[in-house]
């Protein structure tokens, strides 16, 4: 619907890596967008990245909030790490990179919670293997 309004002269591409999304966030001046699918696709109409870790077979209700949690935190640190200091152009880099993580991140908790739970997985478990999936992909020192 968003591409129709915007690009009425292409049709909505089934299979599209992301160049498509790519020219609709283009179109948009630049617009983060991430489409979700079976390959997730981040663009801010530069950088196109898309995320194919194998999620959890299962939906369940609330699984795209955990989703928008996760990103608003990770948005939020991309901020905080200085990201609005970075040279004109790059501050979009962060934030293509937060919004990839994100993707990744509750992918693979959403793989950790079916392996625990199966299919009686629900979004509050994948909200109990954020922290071991973020400590799995970025392990740090032991505190003292």
């Amino acid at each position: 619907r968003l591409l129709a309004a915007v690009l009425p002269e292409e049709e909505e591409a089934v299979n599209d890596s992301g160049a498509q999304v790519g020219r609709l966030s283009a179109a948009l001046g630049g617009v983060l967008i991430l489409r979700k699918g079976a390959a997730d696709v981040v663009t801010d109409g530069e950088a196109v990245l898309c995320v194919t870790e194998q999620g959890s077979p299962k939906r369940s209700g609330g699984q795209g909030d955990v989703l928008a949690g996760c990103l608003a935190t990770l948005l939020s640190w991309a901020r905080d790490g200085g990201a609005d200091r970075l040279p004109a152009g790059e501050e979009s880099s962060a934030a293509v990179i937060a919004t990839y993580t994100a993707c990744f991140v509750t992918r693979k908790a959403s793989a950790h919670a079916f392996h625990q739970h199966r299919r009686a997985m629900t979004a509050p478990d994948v909200v109990d293997s954020i922290g071991l999936t973020f400590d799995a992909l970025f392990p740090i020192a032991e505190v003292e």
